[in-house]
């Protein structure tokens, strides 16, 4: 920065927002910046048919793909992200108000949202017209959902309550490491090194650790 100019600071939410408001906002490298991200989740998004589409996408970006194929692929892709959602949805917690959505901590409701998220990214990587507020924010979460609990070293005899405690700090740190990774492309892609780009929150209020016990904080590592 010039003249000892402060840095410029913006979170992970108001990455898009920053560009449009600096007139550096275009559908092509943000389509890019979105496929390198999930480019970097790799192989957690395991669905088929969320892989096939963003070779699609890909595709699409190379300018080997009509338009009319990414408006069908992105059609079928909403379908499935919104039959995914329902199968997530029926296995919520109803802790007393039904507008609440809470989820226990389980390896079923790992796979439930991994598969959503998926089909979201599959949907969003062939969004014909992107916003500056389509993030690749189902990238890092679903990295984390596929490998929290499989990377966790849990004390012996650990109780399930402090395992679930365990693997939530794991995956919040899985989290903030993939949106770190998707800052440094942002950075590259719009050649925007000198700005400061902190991670977003992960949403850890939605999971109720110990169902049994509802004065416990939800998500709390304690």
């Amino acid at each position: 920065m010039e003249n000892g100019q402060e840095k410029i600071s913006i979170n992970y939410y108001e990455m898009g927002s920053f560009l449009m408001s600096r007139g550096l906002f275009n559908q092509e490298n943000w389509r890019r910046f979105i496929l390198d991200c999930i480019d970097i989740a790799g192989e957690c998004i395991y669905v088929d048919e969320a892989r096939k589409a963003v070779e699609i996408a890909r595709q699409f970006l190379d300018g080997k793909c009509a338009h009319e194929i990414v408006q069908e692929t992105h059609r079928r892709m909403c379908e499935l992200k919104s039959s995914s959602w329902d199968k997530v949805f029926k296995i919520r917690l109803v802790t007393g108000d039904e507008n609440e959505y809470d989820w226990e901590f389980s390896e079923i409701v790992d796979t439930a949202w991994a598969e959503f998220l998926s089909a979201a990214l599959g949907a969003l990587s062939t969004k014909p017209n992107l916003t500056p507020y389509d993030l690749p924010d189902s990238a890092s979460s679903v990295v984390a959902w596929r490998t929290a609990r499989d990377t966790v070293n849990s004390p012996t005899n650990s109780s399930k309550i402090v395992l679930d405690q365990i693997i939530l700090a794991n995956f919040e740190r899985i989290h903030a490491e993939q949106e770190i990774k998707q800052i440094d492309k942002f950075k590259e892609i719009f050649d925007l090194y000198d700005i400061n780009v902190t991670p977003g929150k992960w949403p850890k209020e939605i999971f109720i650790i110990d169902p049994s016990n509802p004065s416990r904080a939800k998500g709390s590592y304690e």
